[in-house]
Order: C-alpha cells, then sequence, then structure tokens
C-alpha cells in the first residue's frame, strides 16, 4: 500500500481496483458475500477457491519470532476478523497440535470457507466496472520472477481440486480475478510487478522501505537478525496495493 501511495503521488493517471484487505470498520476482511450466480452455494468461495483444506484456507498462522510488536497487533486483529489461528514460531509440538486442531475447529464451523472471505471479490468487482465506465485502461500485473501467463486458470477450472491456486505466476485470489476478466471478455494488458515499478518509479521507493523494516527491527532489539539485502521480489510478494480509481489506467491485479 505505501508503494502504491508513493506512486501515486506522483502519477496522478493510474489507480487499482484491488481490495486492500486488512482489519478495521468497513473492511471486506473476513467476511462472505452470496454468489448471484450460483444461488445454491453459501457464497462465492465455492466457486472462487472449491473445496480446499484448512490449511490452504489460511485458518492457522505463524507469528515469526522476530516480528516487531506493530506487526504482532495487526496480526491479532487479522486474526479476529477472520478466526485465524496463531502460532507462535518456536512453539511446542503440544502447542502446535493444539493450535492446529483449533484451525481445523475453525475451518469446519466456518463452512470450510476461505478465512480472508470473499466480500472482496464483489467489491473489486465493482471497482473494475467503475474504471470500464472511466474509460481506464485494465493492467493485469504477474509476480517478480514470473513470466506474463504464468498460472493463468480458466473460470470454470477455479475450483478443481487439482488445480493448485499457489503455485506460479498470480495469488489465488488474483486468479480468479484474471479468470472473471476472461470470462466476462474484458480486454486488458499484462507485465510483471517489477516493469511496473520500473516504469513508474517505484522501484527505488520499495527498496528503501525494505532497508527501513531491516532498521526498524534492529532498533528494536530483534535477536538472531541477520542484515541482508532483501530481494524486492520477496518484499512485494506480501504486499498489495490500496483501492483507488482515477486517471486513464486501472491496475486490475496485483500481488496478494
Amino acid at each position: 500500500a505505501e508503494t502504491w501511495n508513493d506512486i501515486t503521488s506522483m502519477h496522478t493517471n493510474i489507480s487499482a481496483a484491488c481490495v486492500f484487505l486488512k482489519p478495521g470498520q468497513g473492511s471486506s476482511l473476513g467476511h462472505h458475500l452470496p454468489d448471484p450466480e450460483h444461488k445454491s452455494a453459501a457464497c462465492y468461495c465455492a466457486k472462487l477457491y472449491g473445496e480446499r483444506e484448512w490449511k490452504s484456507l489460511g485458518y492457522l498462522v505463524m507469528q515469526r519470532a522476530d516480528c516487531t510488536e506493530q506487526e504482532r497487533l495487526d496480526l491479532v486483529a487479522s486474526a479476529q476478523a477472520t478466526r485465524v489461528v496463531i502460532v507462535e514460531e518456536g512453539a511446542t509440538s503440544v502447542i502446535e497440535n493444539k493450535k492446529r486442531n483449533q484451525a481445523v475447529e475453525a475451518w469446519n464451523e466456518n463452512g470450510k470457507r476461505a478465512a480472508w472471505g470473499c466480500k472482496w471479490f464483489d467489491d473489486w468487482k465493482k471497482s473494475i466496472e467503475l474504471a470500464r465506465l472511466r474509460k481506464q485502461k485494465l493492467m493485469v500485473y504477474y509476480f517478480p520472477g514470473a513470466k506474463v501467463g504464468d498460472g493463468k486458470v480458466r473460470w470454470d477450472d477455479l475450483a478443481n481440486p487439482d488445480v493448485n491456486p499457489w503455485d506460479i505466476g498470480l495469488g489465488p485470489s488474483q486468479k480468479c480475478e484474471v479468470a472473471w476478466l476472461e470470462k466476462q471478455g474484458y480486454e486488458y494488458e499484462a507485465s510483471t510487478v517489477i516493469q511496473f515499478l520500473d516504469e513508474y518509479g517505484g522501484r527505488e521507493a520499495a527498496e528503501k522501505r525494505a532497508w527501513k523494516k531491516i532498521k526498524d527491527r534492529v532498533s528494536e532489539g530483534v535477536n538472531g537478525l541477520l542484515v541482508q539485502r532483501i530481494d524486492l521480489g520477496s518484499w512485494l510478494h506480501d504486499k498489495r496495493f490500496q483501492l483507488g480509481l482515477s486517471g486513464n489506467t486501472a491496475v486490475a491485479e496485483c500481488v496478494h
């Protein structure tokens, strides 16, 4: 989100349709919505993700031993919004098994749906339609290190248990977005996140932010931290761009 804000402060003719999932009032995080095209299903999750086991659908997350206090608080807030179970890195096997059982229970009680919810998909579709109404060009960006087209899935194959949404190119939710664009017959251009940053001048800002994150952890006295060059691809892999619509270009999809 910070990198997106950096870029839009320099270029006012681009925007993003991506939905930034974070806890808070009005957030789609953890919320589900009925799928109007499949009324027999509980929500969009059945079409977008199909039947997946509890771990894949995000019900157990590890809290890193070197996380900052703010990162810990953010993780707790997200867990409360999604029923996700947190296990601390380095926990004993007894605690890990207990947390695992709690995660399976949460997955069952939530209808075996995605912990992060599916309302975001409806929000995203509305943003895409708004972008088209404004005659914006839709852009899709693939993970650093991936080639355009890597990991694309057809709309009707999203729920196929033999399809791995977490493989390459795009995140699982982004595969849904691109599949929907193609199902609708909406034209878009595709590139990679690194090319996007190089084109719009956000690469240097992202690298500086990554280094600041390291320095902040060192200043907080994180033990055992190895200070080394952060791979920009890894840094960006955990970031999403914030929602905003303006100008003549709309980023239809980014990393999850």
